[in-house]
C-alpha cells in the first residue's frame, strides 16, 4: 500500500514538473513572438506598452498556476501522508489482534 502511494505521488509530482515545464516553454514562445512583432512594428511607442502589458498579464498567469500547482502538491502529499498513517495503524491494530488472539 505505501509503495503503491509513493508511485502515485512520484506520478503526479512527474506531471507537475512536466506541465511547469510546458507552462514555461509556453510563456518563452509568447515573449519570443510579441518580441519578433514589436520588431517588425518597429519603435511605435503603443507597441512598446502593449509588450509590457501583455508581459506583465503573463507573468500574473504564470504566477497564478504556479502557486496553484504547489498548492495543489502539498494538498496531495497530505493526503498521501494521512492515508500511510491511517495503514500504519491498520496495520499495527491487526498485529495487536492477532497477538491478542493468539494470547
Amino acid at each position: 500500500m505505501r509503495a503503491h502511494l509513493i508511485s502515485k505521488f512520484d506520478q503526479v509530482l512527474c506531471l507537475g514538473q512536466l506541465l511547469s515545464q510546458l507552462l514555461i516553454n509556453v510563456k518563452k514562445l509568447f515573449i519570443l513572438a510579441l518580441q519578433i512583432l514589436f520588431r517588425l512594428l518597429e519603435k511605435d511607442d503603443i507597441f512598446i506598452i502593449l509588450h509590457y502589458a501583455f508581459f506583465q498579464i503573463f507573468n500574473k498567469i504564470t504566477k497564478v498556476f504556479c502557486n496553484a500547482v504547489l498548492f495543489r502538491y502539498s494538498i496531495l502529499l497530505l493526503e498521501h501522508f494521512i492515508a500511510s498513517v491511517l495503514s500504519f495503524i491498520d496495520f499495527f491494530d491487526y498485529s495487536f489482534t492477532r497477538i491478542n488472539n493468539l494470547v
